[in-house]
């Protein structure tokens, strides 16, 4: 079966290397926006009886990202693909998998349920916000897990840069006990916890006490999406407070807002590690970016 790959036009980047890893050139398709903020998508490639990877990411504006990515697929299965995986490297909503207050919808239950509508036939995500989400889609479902992709990347650089000798100079911090799972995945070593409470009315935190020591330790604070930076900022701060000697922080997704970046120049936080599931068109030297291509693309190879 012939194989085409779409790219949506948040993910542009990242699938040009997808593509390039598969040896591949990416399938054409032209995408409008219009005055009145409408969306359309025509596919200008033949599709008929191929299967089509359509790699778009759910980010920031997440619901034009999403409403292109429903249309795109619409648009194959219409051209006559007979199969439309979609690889959502970030997948926008995941956050909201749940009733956290009386009256609240479930929106990634929303999101999985209108994929299944629009005709995908699978769906491939990169470190999910919580494994359990994957019961909301009703058609096959793939995580590719990057923890460990950058932590490999992030102890070479360390160890490169000779701030440290060994992984056992390094204490991996939780900066809340939702990620104490994705901490202990990036390292094998004992996990410290930052003890955060959030205000489930206005999504303001408390950082109270940390479990664990990281004095005299070069710190990495491990979580899956860092938005508003808060979070890391403040078990940065804490950190530094309880002895480590430098701070780094690990985040797959960065799914930053308009302050975020000044907010980390001014933090304790040395680097922040990240990766480009969603595209950024920010600069800061404190910011460094590992692809995902090889790894996505790796597991592209077994579709092929």
């Amino acid at each position: 079966m012939a194989t085409c790959i779409f790219s949506g036009s948040s993910s542009q980047s990242l699938t040009s290397l997808i593509a390039r890893s598969l040896g591949k050139s990416l399938s054409k398709a032209k995408i409008q926006r219009f005055p009145n903020h409408e969306c359309k998508v025509t596919v200008q490639s033949s599709v008929k009886n191929s299967r089509c990877i359509l790699v778009q990411s759910i980010s920031s504006p997440a619901d034009e990202n999403l409403v292109e990515l429903l249309f795109f697929c619409d648009a194959l299965k219409r051209e006559g693909a007979s199969e439309v995986i979609g690889i959502i490297p970030y997948l926008g909503y995941a956050r909201q998998n749940k009733q956290h207050l009386k009256g609240e919808s479930v929106s990634l239950g929303v999101v999985a349920n209108v994929l299944k509508t629009a005709g995908f036939d699978k769906i491939i995500t990169v470190t999910i916000h919580k494994q359990s989400s994957k019961k909301l889609f009703s058609m096959p479902f793939k995580n590719i897990d990057a923890t460990s992709f950058l932590s490999k990347k992030i102890f070479q650089y360390l160890k490169q840069n000779k701030i440290i000798k060994k992984g056992s100079d390094c204490a991996v911090v939780a900066p809340d006990r939702g990620a104490v799972v994705q901490a202990r995945r990036f390292s094998n070593t004992s996990v410290v916890v930052v003890n955060k409470e959030r205000n489930k009315q206005d999504g303001s935190i408390a950082i109270h006490s940390i479990f664990g020591s990281v004095e005299g330790k070069v710190a990495i604070i491990v979580d899956d999406v860092v938005t508003s930076g808060n979070t890391l900022i403040e078990s940065a701060k804490l950190c530094v407070k309880k002895g480590a000697s430098l701070v780094f922080a690990a985040v797959v997704h960065q799914d930053l807002i308009e302050d975020t970046i000044p907010k980390l120049e001014k933090s304790p936080i040395s680097k922040l590690f990240t990766t480009d599931t969603i595209r950024q068109d920010i600069q800061s030297a404190k910011l460094i970016e590992f692809s995902v291509s090889k790894l996505i693309a790796s597991k592209i190879r077994y579709l092929l």
